[in-house]
């Protein structure tokens, strides 16, 4: 039996217990009769209290981990649930109106307290201890899906301190593992992306406080970098498909009666040097997680139609279980455009459950993807390959927090996990069926990190699409 099943079946008998001491004392020693049941209250707080608080809160454990309160929550209440079970119990004996006025504003400040404490405490100690977990905790589960690897370098996104909409990209070299940092107080780096060779780094950079985006092709070897494009409209998931050619999702920003978003997404190609081509006229709410392979284009994308009524997904996938948000579509290099399907998209890699945020391989053979199961009310998601030849699937299981998606080079999958106090990289070797350590670093060690100086070039290409 369990620690906490030997408790439980300890309580009803320490509140007979109690009930039978107060009984018996009550005429004798009143005083010692009120502290022993009492005592019984607050044993019963201690117990109820906690078990109620993680019994509601169950849908929403893995939030409530990244925010740190499922770790404060349980010792909180066991806390709170003994002081107003104690106090509820002298309030029911109290023998005057005065004792119980005061029982209850006591009770009723606990009652009231105790949430308080949850949420402010993890904050304060944060702050106290300069822990970084507290206040990024859960921009680091956001920037996790932000991951990319070659053969010789890893790259992800991270956010800072510098302001909540301000991210950085820490980048690795594989062979000696010395980070570094791509940063500036005044931009936010997004969407990196490695050519298949290695040699090169897409990013995104974004200006604080304006709709400026900029897409960066920088050298690795010499972080010597072009401005591919200038643009007022966002730029997601940039690919690089050929030696300085280019696939990317772009929205301008849209104003709805709610709010002003980004929600006609289409892809688009630019060549380093030239101005952008739109290859689709589809106006999706999302295009993300891009991936080109000959002349398919594996992506990612939330399938609930679009305001314009262009949408080429089928809105039907949404309610469907299994579920994918995965999708596939045919592109034409020569002419350079992207055919609009004759019917509407089915979602690709129905496996169980929810299935989104896709990777393939240079050669195609290979194609990853997040899943989890659906219905439970927290999603954990794991890693899952699949052989598109054969179908054998492969199944990484999640052992920190959040899992990244994956990123190929060349024999190697590699995936960053988000755990309590560090990201994790690791590489699932497919041809031994082995997964291995790639780098690890703590978050408190990120702000140490030396930057890396980018020495950059204005293409000519800029303005809106």
């Amino acid at each position: 039996m369990s620690l906490a099943a030997q408790y439980f079946s300890l309580l009803p008998f320490l509140l007979a217990l109690s009930a039978l001491v107060y009984v018996v004392l009550r005429k004798m020693a009143p005083t010692a009769a009120r502290i022993s049941l009492a005592l019984g209250g607050a044993f019963a707080g201690g117990f109820l209290a906690p078990a109620v608080f993680v019994f509601l809160i169950e849908p929403f454990r893995d939030g409530w981990k990244n925010f740190g309160l499922f770790f404060w929550g349980v010792p909180i209440f066991f806390v709170g649930g003994m002081i107003g079970g104690f106090l509820a119990a002298l309030r029911w004996t109290a023998q005057s109106a005065e004792g119980r006025r005061k029982l209850n504003i006591a009770l009723s400040s606990t009652f009231l307290l105790t949430p308080v404490v949850l949420f402010l405490l993890p904050n304060v100690l944060a702050f106290v201890l300069h822990d970084p977990r507290g206040d990024t905790m859960q921009d680091r589960r956001l920037t996790i899906y932000k991951f990319t690897a070659s053969p010789k370098s890893v790259a992800l996104v991270i956010p800072t301190r510098e302001s909540d909409q301000i991210r950085a990209i820490l980048f690795v070299d594989r062979a000696t593992r010395q980070p570094g940092l791509i940063a500036d107080s005044d931009f936010s780096y997004e969407a990196p992306r490695f050519s298949w060779d290695g040699e090169r780094l897409l990013f995104v950079r974004r200006k604080k406080e304006t709709r400026q985006h900029d897409l960066f092709s920088c050298f690795v070897k010499t972080w010597q970098c072009r401005v591919v494009l200038q643009t007022e409209n966002d730029v997601v998931s940039p690919v690089e498909i050929d030696r300085d050619v280019i696939i990317y999702s772009s929205s301008p920003l849209v104003t709805l009666p709610d709010r002003q978003r980004y929600s006609h997404h289409d892809f688009y190609l630019i060549k380093v040097g030239s101005d952008p081509i739109q290859l689709s006229d589809f106006s999706e709410v999302a295009l993300h997680s891009i991936n080109v392979t000959g002349d398919k284009i594996l992506f990612g994308s939330f399938a609930p139609g679009s305001s314009t009524g262009k949408s080429i997904l089928a809105v039907d996938s949404v309610f469907s279980d299994p579920r994918s948000e995965i999708f596939e579509l045919t592109f034409d290099r020569e002419a350079a455009r992207i055919p609009t399907p004759s019917e509407k998209l089915k979602p690709k890699f129905l496996v169980g459950g929810l299935s989104g945020n896709p990777s393939m391989s240079q050669d195609g053979r290979k194609v990853a993807f997040l899943n989890t199961e659906t219905g439970k009310g927290s999603y954990r998601f794991n890693l899952m390959a699949v052989d598109t030849a054969s179908g054998l699937q492969k199944v990484i299981k999640l052992e920190g927090n959040n899992l990244s998606p994956a990123a190929f080079a060349g024999d190697q999958m590699l995936f960053n996990e988000l755990m309590n106090d560090r990201y994790r990289v690791r590489s699932w070797d497919y041809s031994a069926d082995t997964i291995n350590d790639v780098f690890e670093i703590e978050f408190s060690k990120l702000e140490r990190l030396p930057h890396i100086e980018l020495s950059l070039t204005t293409g000519r290409n800029s303005g809106a699409q």
